[in-house]
């Protein structure tokens, strides 16, 4: 339908055109029309006769590497055989290489899904105060950072490990190593949480999964890293996303902060200092409270595992606890790793 009140807005319009175009002609300068085709790029010919050669050449070079690079088929499969090394498909090398560092459960399962969720969460994670339309690094650093590392670090270069330096029997081997099927130095089953515990601490595993793995899910949680904001005496700490390209400032006791403009968020493990504590999970921190005002009010909301650090020289006797001191769930010190949720 014509809505008949815009015609004298138009028809003024191409009359001042027409007016221009004949002042034009009369000075013999070129018209607007005739300015815009010159300055024209077709579909046809100019873009498909570029793209044309293009496909051409890239065809050639396609025909000259397949005639030139020997790529012989595999033998055909044969149930009776299994090949040394059996590899999955290459898209799949990336959760059988993790399967080398981690539990099954934890290399199949979990790690794939907290990336999954993770790279889909980024957008809503890193929100850019300035709106849309931000795409260099410097506007989007954690978002870029973080894909950038999931997509290299957890994907491609354990895909390229796979591929490439992963021989017989699922050894290690250089890139111009020999693959020896002799080879006895295996490389499976190394498990990130013995080297922490028993190798690193030289103590034993706990007998607590969460606990056991927890040097895992601590790596995994430093893909969504965030640093507590001292607002104000006697009130909550604020939760901060961070990472390690953005710019700190000064917070009120001169500690070092994220700034206001990152995302606000709400950890799941926190990481709690102290400056001595019992074998009941009392803590004594630094005399302002602010980790018990923060426990007791985010707990409210979800459950929020707190672990204190600590060296062992720091525990006593007996904190005296008072009524607003929230407990930790555990402690991890260089000697001796206690679980109070019992």
């Amino acid at each position: 339908m014509c809505d008949f009140r815009q015609l004298p807005s138009i028809r003024d319009r191409r009359h001042a055109q027409n007016e221009t175009r004949d002042a034009a002609k009369e000075r013999g300068e070129p018209t607007f029309e005739q300015t815009e085709v010159e300055d024209r790029i077709f579909t046809w010919p100019d873009l498909v006769f570029s793209e044309f050669i293009c496909m051409v050449v890239l065809t050639v070079v396609l025909v000259v590497w397949s005639i030139l690079l020997k790529a012989p088929l595999e033998d055909p499969a044969n149930p009776a055989l299994a090949p040394n090394p059996s590899k999955a498909p290459w898209y799949f090398l990336g959760l059988q290489e993790m399967l080398v560092y981690f539990d099954p459960w934890l290399a199949g399962v979990l790690l794939p899904g907290l990336i999954i969720v993770g790279l889909m969460a980024i957008p809503y994670i890193d929100t850019n105060p300035k709106g849309n339309g931000y795409f260099t690094f410097r506007e989007r650093k954690v978002e870029i950072s973080i894909f950038l590392f999931g997509w290299l670090i957890l994907w491609s270069q354990m895909i390229v490990i796979g591929t490439f330096l992963r021989g017989p029997n699922w050894n290690f081997f250089g890139p111009y190593e020999f693959w020896d099927i002799t080879k006895v130095d295996p490389l499976t089953n190394v498990d990130l949480s013995e080297y922490f515990w028993i190798k690193a601490l030289g103590i034993g595993l706990p007998h607590s999964w969460l606990l056991r793995e927890l040097p895992g899910i601590l790596i995994i949680a430093a893909y969504f890293l965030v640093l507590p904001v001292i607002l104000a005496r006697g009130k909550s700490l604020a939760f901060r996303a961070w990472s390690p390209d953005d710019r700190m400032m000064l917070g009120p006791l001169g500690i070092l902060e994220p700034s206001p403009a990152a995302t606000e968020l709400v950890p799941d493990i926190m990481l709690v200092p102290l400056a001595a504590f019992d074998r009941a999970g009392h803590r004594i921190g630094y005399g302002a409270g602010h980790y018990d005002y923060t426990l007791a009010h985010l707990r409210k909301a979800k459950a929020i595992v707190a672990i204190g650090l600590a060296f062992a020289a720091q525990e006593v006797d007996a904190v005296p606890a008072l009524p607003h001191d929230v407990a930790l769930d555990y402690v991890l010190t260089d000697k001796q790793v206690f679980d109070f949720r019992s």
